[in-house]
């Protein structure tokens, strides 16, 4: 009976895990900065002043079970798209130039600088990633398994 009950509660934990993550963000030393709850197909947005054009750029990514797909880069300057080699004409979307990309990362790594101010954008909420600190280093993971609470450990 015991053994049944078992079985009974992997299969349950395997069919409601199926599909469903954890995004972690956590800093250059392992230490977890923020997790949030996602699934295969969820909206994930990297947004940050470019430093060189200084101009609000936006990486669209999509979660999938190998990581993030890559999807489109928006940009307030053309010239941000084409400094990355992203071939034009550029479709507009209010003030954005935007490209269509097509391009696969198991994780997202991005170092703060003092004018990114890199946020990152999951759901309906707003991680602040710049609140690491100028110099820091953090990488955006996913995690298979239950997903935890959304929680955030960035100082407010």
């Amino acid at each position: 009976m015991v053994l049944l009950a078992a079985v009974a509660l992997i299969l349950i934990w395997t069919a409601t895990a199926a599909g469903r993550y954890r995004l972690v963000v956590t800093s250059e030393e392992g230490n977890t900065l923020w997790t949030a709850a996602v699934s295969n197909g969820s909206a994930v947005i990297l947004e940050y002043t470019n430093s060189l054009y200084l101009a609000q750029t936006q990486e669209h990514f999509i979660v999938t079970p190998r990581g993030f797909a890559l999807r489109e880069i928006w940009s307030t300057s053309d010239a941000v798209l084409a400094s990355n080699s992203l071939p034009g004409p550029y479709a507009r979307q209010g003030p954005f130039f935007v490209s269509p990309v097509k391009a696969f990362v198991p994780h997202i790594v991005t170092r703060i600088g003092p004018t990114g101010r890199q946020t990152l954008l999951v759901g309906d909420q707003e991680v602040p990633l710049y609140q690491a600190g100028t110099g820091a280093r953090v990488t955006i993971a996913l995690r298979q398994g239950f997903p935890a609470p959304a929680r955030s450990l960035l100082r407010r």
